[in-house]
């Protein structure tokens, strides 16, 4: 979901934006480094939250100089922590790492564990975010292995969390499912509901690539059975997305269809458009698959409009080829090859293989019927 439309936190008074902005004036004026160091990290953070990133950065900034006068290496690293998450906000991810990449080399020369794991998580969140899943991946087992030298399990668990998110975007399912099941485990053991439905909702997902439907399923109920209705909407409709692509693999068509449209009604009530965009897919598959052509045609389509219209390149691709099916099945099939040619070549841009392969193998049946 787009961060501009989620509302920023409301902070209490002592954290609040004006109060802290008097704390620094306060501390210019006294010429209290101790305190101009300590109120800066903490306007900068306040700035982060409200979305305030620019004047979040020079917060940091100057607070890395006050740091450094001060003699003071732990304030050092994460006021250059912060202003590498700063950089990154704004897409200077090179100047980003680099202020990283200091503050890890700060925090090993001190010999302090908590902020060398603090700034290798942080390391490999900006690599993810750069698609640099090898650089990510090394910073993960290293921070891994200072959590385990630790013996901390929270930490331990995030990180094993991050590495199922990056093995699952390199396709290497065996490893991500090894990962969230270790996760899983940790979860339970800390009693944090949060990160078991995270797990099973990539655990379900797994068994969804790995055609197991039934498995799919399972896990994504033990998800939606411990998960408060009340909290996190956004993760709600992401279960029950989840759950309807697994009742389609599993060919309860009519299933699916209910829960997609239920699922809609969620999307569009936090104003998700790339998964209303997604679900319209999925349900135009299902009504075909029920034999109900003509809705299907009309869902695809609309699909299509609103992948166009938040100019989500790879969400186009992926409507663009169920659009292409749910014109073959209804026998229009220069519609439906046109279609499928331009998912083709979205996938071919981003290297999309997987999404690749099918719009190929649906091309192959146009064209044997054309």
């Amino acid at each position: 979901m787009d961060d501009r439309l989620v509302p920023a936190p409301i902070l209490p008074e002592e954290d609040s934006i004006p109060h802290l902005k008097q704390r620094v004036e306060f501390a210019r004026t006294e010429e209290d480094l101790i305190e101009l160091n300590f109120a800066l990290g903490a306007l900068g953070r306040a700035l982060l939250l409200q979305h305030s990133t620019l004047e979040g950065l020079t917060c940091f900034n100057e607070a890395v100089i006050i740091a450094q006068q001060l003699g003071d290496p732990e304030a050092e690293v994460r006021h250059l922590g912060n202003q590498g998450i700063a950089l990154a906000q704004i897409g200077n991810f090179g100047q980003a790492l680099r202020s990283l990449r200091k503050s890890y080399s700060i925090a090993q020369r001190i010999e302090n564990t908590p902020l060398i794991y603090e700034a290798l998580i942080q390391i490999a969140e900006l690599e993810i975010e750069r698609k640099n899943l090898e650089g990510a991946l090394a910073s993960l087992e290293e921070a891994l292995q200072v959590a385990e030298e630790k013996g901390s399990l929270k930490p331990q668990l995030k990180v094993h969390l991050s590495l199922g998110k990056v093995y699952s975007r390199l396709e290497e399912f065996d490893s991500a499912l090894a990962q969230y099941q270790t996760a899983l485990h940790l979860a339970t053991t800390l009693h944090d509901i949060s990160a078991q439905v995270e797990c099973l909702h990539n655990l379900s997902a797994i068994a969804k690539f790995s055609g197991d439907p039934a498995l799919s399923i399972v896990y994504i109920q033990k998800a939606l059975a411990i998960h408060p209705e009340e909290e996190d909407p956004e993760r709600i409709l992401a279960l029950s997305a989840q759950f309807g692509d697994a009742l389609l693999d599993s060919g309860d068509f009519t299933q699916a269809a209910e829960n997609y449209e239920k699922a809609l009604e969620l999307a569009r009530a936090v104003r998700d458009r790339p998964t209303e965009a997604r679900l319209l897919g999925s349900l135009s598959i299902a009504r075909a698959e029920l034999g109900d052509l003509d809705q299907s045609k009309e869902l695809a389509d609309r699909a299509v409009e609103i992948a166009r219209e938040v100019d989500n390149v790879q969400l186009l691709g992926e409507q663009l080829l169920l659009k292409a099916f749910a014109y073959y099945e209804h026998g229009q099939l220069q519609a439906a090859f046109s279609d499928c040619l331009e998912a083709i070549r979205i996938f071919e841009k981003i290297e999309a293989s997987s999404f690749l392969d099918r719009a190929m193998d649906l091309l192959e049946q146009i064209q044997s019927e054309q």
